[in-house]
């Protein structure tokens, strides 16, 4: 062995005379630091930033039922400008209940009517999914289907003017110039609720049937936060 020392060597030797003085003297006066004295310190347990809590299950519930009555509204009608959906040239309003059971002063703009809406027929049935539980809170996704399901268009124009004060009662919408009322024979919509987990609100929407006037018509329309991304109305 070499009579020299490295700096290293003469670090690790100086620490270890250090602690045998240390517990020398714990161990005269009955006092003994364990974690400095003992060779080897027993592992630490995991702390609980390593650990995570295991992913919560998707629950289905499907509605209407007593514990899931359904959308407490009775139109696709936004909350927020411009409020009904249109390519331009038209406009499109979807019932999801019964519209000769809509509340005549009710605002169509406010869109939400709890409890007063659960006691309108549903012309749309679905299911709901949420994370761990079924709750008030809105779901992850929700997904709506219909077979008999009113869909009502009219000119763009004239909705927007309808709707320039600020309200759409269903007597203000039945006389706009130019309705056309509809049935859809086959109806499907997904949404994702922005408090329901995901970051932005999505709308996708579509349904296909007969006017009144026996003409057929289709909408199809995807929907951001807001923003509408695609949206084709054709009537044929």
């Amino acid at each position: 062995m070499s009579r020299r020392m490295s700096r290293r060597h003469i670090v690790a030797w100086l620490r270890r005379a250090h602690i045998h003085a240390a517990c020398s003297a714990g161990l005269a006066s009955g006092v003994v630091l364990l974690g400095a004295c003992t060779e080897q310190a027993e592992p630490l347990a995991p702390t609980a930033l390593n650990s995570r809590a295991p992913a919560q299950a998707l629950v289905s519930s499907d509605w209407p039922s007593a514990a899931n009555p359904g959308v407490p509204a009775y139109a696709r009608i936004e909350v927020s400008p411009p409020h009904v959906y249109s390519d331009g040239a038209t406009a499109v309003i979807v019932f999801y209940r019964d519209p000769s059971c809509v509340p005549a002063e009710f605002n169509l703009l406010t869109f939400y009517d709890a409890p007063a809406a659960f006691g309108c027929p549903l012309r749309v049935a679905g299911s709901s999914l949420w994370q761990g539980a079924v709750s008030s809170d809105p779901p992850k996704q929700s997904t709506a289907r219909g077979t008999a399901v009113p869909v009502w268009l009219a000119p763009a124009a004239a909705i927007e003017a309808a709707i320039a004060d600020g309200t759409l009662t269903m007597g203000e919408l039945q006389d706009v110039e130019g309705l056309v009322r509809g049935t859809a024979a086959r109806f499907h919509e997904v949404l994702q609720p922005g408090g329901g987990g995901h970051p932005l609100w999505k709308l996708v929407l579509g349904a296909t049937g007969t006017l009144e006037d026996g003409r057929a018509f289709s909408v199809h329309l995807t929907s951001v936060d807001g923003d509408v991304k695609s949206i084709r109305i054709e009537v044929r």
